[in-house]
């Protein structure tokens, strides 16, 4: 599942919520970025 939320305070808030009440034991968070200059791949 992908989320984005409108500002940093809200998408803190999801995630104090989901990490509470996890759906399933696997789930995990990951931070991502919008690039306007397209694909761009980030190893790290």
């Amino acid at each position: 599942m992908l989320m984005v939320c409108k500002s940093p305070e809200d998408a803190m808030q999801i995630q104090a919520k989901l990490n509470a009440n996890p759906p399933n034991d696997r789930s995990r968070f990951f931070d991502f970025n919008v690039n306007n200059e397209g694909l761009v791949v980030t190893v790290c």
